[in-house]
């Protein structure tokens, strides 16, 4: 609650800061997909990695700096993650034909699903009036926190058998399992949208983690768990 408390006191912060200009607010809401650049643990490749479904639903502002040029911060409830699976055979070597024999495999599923607070900081740019509406293009980085979630782990045979399987929330530190998951996260947003006249935006927009979700003690440096989102937006500005 009071991460919450924190994010909307600088979202309606930014807005009274700049309240002597013209200053549209709205609702925001949208879908997509999320998945993660490289995942890498000790002696598993992640070959398969499968991305989930992703969406968000808060407010949005629009505060004029000219014809051209607008800021635009945002608060919204995300929910994003990935899923990844790796089947590592293990081969028998022989000298008889047909030289190696498939003895077993061992499975290794993973599976994050984590709920956030983001506050997007954007600049907005408009092309020149396009039939009834106008076409913008953004950018800007994100910061945003997580409220809740989890990450599971599955290592078995080709037959389901578990070898280990594990669970870890937000506020675990698992002695066990070396991993944690990272509250913070930020990154930046790559956003190229329509406004038509009466204050309905849609936009394509591109999400770009810079900070790993999960820090993994078994490994050394970076998890490399970073997110990559691309979502389709609307948006309603009113008092326009």
């Amino acid at each position: 609650m009071r991460v919450l408390i924190f994010f909307m006191v600088i979202f309606f912060g930014l807005n009274i800061v700049c309240n002597s200009q013209s200053i549209r607010f709205g609702f925001t809401v949208g879908g997509g997909i999320s998945n993660i650049a490289k995942t890498k643990n000790i002696g598993v490749a992640f070959e398969q990695r499968n991305a989930i479904p992703n969406y968000f639903a808060g407010l949005t502002t629009d505060i004029k700096i000219n014809n051209d040029f607008s800021f635009k911060p945002e608060l919204y409830f995300e929910r994003k993650g990935w899923t990844s699976k790796s089947n590592n055979l293990i081969i028998d070597l022989s000298s008889a034909p047909n030289y190696f024999t498939i003895v077993d495999s061992v499975l290794h599923a993973d599976k994050a699903k984590l709920n956030y607070i983001k506050l997007p900081l954007n600049i907005s740019f408009s092309l020149p009036q396009v039939i009834d509406g106008k076409v913008s293009i953004e950018f800007g980085p994100y910061i945003a926190y997580t409220i809740s979630g989890n990450y599971s782990s599955f290592y078995g045979n080709n037959t389901s058998i578990s070898v280990y399987n594990f669970s870890t929330s937000i506020t675990d530190n698992n002695p066990k399992t070396g991993i944690q998951i990272n509250r913070f996260d930020y990154g930046l947003n790559f956003k190229m949208g329509y406004e038509l006249s009466f204050g309905l935006l849609i936009q394509a927009k591109y999400e770009l983690g810079l900070h790993d979700v999960v820090k993994d003690q078994l490994i050394n440096g970076p998890s490399e768990t970073k997110f990559r989102s691309f979502l389709i937006g609307l948006s309603y500005l009113i008092n326009k």
